[in-house]
């Protein structure tokens, strides 16, 4: 038997295939000898809680990317996938969120933050400290929805910017929308670095506050405090510069009061609204405009206040925020205290006050008059106005005017005071120093019979001095013995004076009296009146003087009347005329007016009488 040799290629194959199978057993061995080597872990008695079995990570730093570009950024001393699903951020909790509207970073801080692996919901606690664009928010919790981009916290917190601040037990912020939304115990404030006073401070139970449009609302028991005014009201709204640098206005509606705290000279303002202005690139309040049954009531450490009641109202101040003026208007009505004591009432279409100068204003309503009340007096007119300094009033467009009675006090002139005296004039002056008033353009002064009128009456209250000019009538009474009343004597003139010490009336520039049985003219009359200046005690005239009864006429230098024996006596010369008749003449000529008897008396060597009337 013949052998065979394999060729070369052939016995290669050989050896290649069994060097393979030794490698494939050598490999199978040594992993049975190890997996018998190794001990099996004893199977505990319960099962591990789920987090338990989770692997924590410590100091982490994720990256998440979209789009190619990173848009997120977390960091934290632990993290964890928790059995909630959620994944866990713990000790120094920071994340980065570069997603935020209009192209703002958010930065949150905090020692804990549990959010979904798509990072749409975050509950952030401890020492939470929130940054979006350039408001910081801190609190001990927030909770973050991006799908709405709002934060929201009900642990109370504080929010911050470069000019605000604000504070409260709920908090929520709409990114989007930049629309904050505070309640609980809210504090508000917008810090205004151009004042010395600081900040404007708000109040209440719930503030909205809207960055896009600057402007907020404050609901229930709301208050504004800005320097050493405040206001407070149901409602509050509020606009900001801006650049939230400063306040540019405030609404309070519903039981609105606004009020000065300081010291000196105060206000209080009450009214259904108001609304507060300020200066230009300022907090400072410029005015307050209020409607619906105001009420202001004025205080001064200096002086006596005011009480001002009305159906609109406006205040002004200066720039150093003191009370610069004030206009209270839609019916008005003020009560205040005269400088010496004593009640004034105003009432008007208006009522305003300036500072500078110290200014009262009262104006009635068209058609209508303006009307000031006090305990000597009530002075009716379209304008009235009040010095505050000198406390002079003036009243304008047609005066009327009530001197009330007063027992004990100085006469108006010759008008006594125990009975009420009427004024009616064009304009009306009342002169504080002195007690001076005048009354001008066709004036008149009457009180029952008596009265006086003229184209200017100037009364000086504190002498009882009283002068008439431009043409002057006064109505006087004189008792005769005979008469069942007092009649009316009508005295007029150019000009008249009146002096209290001897109760005498001069008249000057062509007098004349008017008596019911004859008619008197002079240059110069003189009118004496009885202690109790209700009447006619006597009655002198100088300068070509006349005496008419019917149709005799006499003339004079001088003439006396006297109401007792009810006689007008000529001297100086004196001649009778008879109309179409002759003359006669003596040294004293009398007319008897009670029965109309006419004598000529000459005191010459042959001393007569004639009666030429009998």
């Amino acid at each position: 038997m013949s052998v065979r040799h394999a060729s070369s290629p052939v016995r290669f194959a050989r050896w290649a295939v069994a060097a393979s199978l030794v490698v494939i057993l050598g490999a199978v061995a040594w992993v049975l000898c190890v997996r018998r080597a190794r001990p099996r872990p004893a199977a505990p008695e319960t099962a591990a809680p789920a987090a338990a079995r989770i692997d924590r990570k410590e100091g982490i730093q994720h990256l998440e990317y979209k789009d190619g570009r990173v848009w997120a950024d977390v960091r934290a001393d632990r993290f964890f996938l928790g059995g909630d699903a959620m994944n866990h951020l713990e000790g120094r909790a920071e994340i980065w969120d570069y997603e935020g509207p209009e192209g703002r970073r958010i930065r949150i801080l905090a020692d804990s933050v549990v959010y979904d692996p798509a990072m749409i919901h975050f509950t952030i606690a401890g020492h939470v400290r929130i940054t979006s664009g350039d408001l910081r928010f801190e609190s001990d919790s927030f909770d973050y929805d991006k799908s709405l981009r709002m934060f929201r916290t009900t642990r109370g917190g504080v929010v911050t910017s470069d000019r605000l601040s604000g504070s409260g037990r709920e908090f929520s912020y709409a990114e989007d929308a930049h629309e904050l939304r505070i309640s609980g115990g809210v504090r508000f404030e917008v810090r205004d670095e151009s004042r010395p006073s600081g900040a404007v401070q708000f109040s209440g139970d719930r503030l909205i506050y809207l960055r896009k449009e600057k402007r907020g609302r404050i609901e229930g028991r709301g208050r504004v405090q800005s320097g050493s005014g405040d206001g407070s009201a149901n409602l509050l709204g509020f606009e900001l510069s801006p650049d939230e640098r400063y306040l540019l206005s405030a609404t309070l509606e519903g039981e609105a009061r606004c009020g000065s705290r300081g010291e000196g000279r105060g206000y209080n303002l009450e009214a259904g609204s108001i609304r507060i202005l300020t200066f230009p690139r300022s907090s400072g309040i410029s005015s307050l405009e209020a409607l619906k049954d105001c009420r202001i009531s004025l205080s001064d450490a200096s002086g006596p206040g005011a009480d001002i009641r009305s159906g609109a109202a406006r205040l002004t101040f200066d720039r150093a925020g003191r009370l610069a003026g004030w206009l209270a208007s839609g019916g008005a009505a003020m009560d205040a205290e005269e400088k010496g004591g004593g009640p004034r009432q105003f009432e008007g279409e208006e009522i305003s006050w300036t500072d500078e100068p110290r200014m009262l204003g009262v104006r009635g309503a068209p058609g209508g008059d303006a009307r000031l009340d006090s305990a000597d007096s009530r002075i009716e007119a379209p304008s009235i106005r009040l010095d505050g300094e000198e406390g002079n009033v003036r009243a304008a467009g047609g005066v009327r005017g009530l001197m009330k009675p007063r027992s004990g006090g100085a006469a108006l002139g010759f008008f006594p005071r125990d009975s009420s005296l009427f004024i009616a004039c064009k304009e009306m002056t009342s002169s504080e120093e002195g007690r001076r008033v005048l009354f001008e353009g066709n004036a008149r002064i009457w009180q029952g019979e008596r009265s006086l009128q003229a184209g200017s009456i100037e009364v000086f209250e504190k002498t009882e001095e009283i002068m008439g000019r431009g043409g002057v009538t006064a109505g006087l009474l004189h008792s005769r013995p005979r008469a069942a009343a007092d009649e009316r004597v009508e005295v007029a003139a150019e000009a008249m004076d009146y002096s209290p010490q001897d109760r005498t009336i001069v008249f000057h520039g062509q007098g004349s009296v008017v008596m019911p049985e004859a008619r008197l003219a002079a240059k110069t009359i003189f009118v004496a009146l009885r202690e109790d200046k209700r009447a006619i005690q006597g009655l002198r005239a100088e300068g070509e003087v006349t005496v008419s009864e019917g149709d005799w006429e006499g003339r004079s230098d001088k003439a006396v009347y006297d109401p007792d024996a009810d006689t007008v006596v000529l001297t100086g010369r004196p001649s009778l005329v008879e109309k179409g008749k002759g003359t006669s003449r003596g040294d004293k000529l009398t007319f008897h007016l009670g029965d109309g008897r006419i004598l000529i008396e000459n005191k010459g060597q042959g001393r007569s009488i004639s009666i030429v009337k009998s």
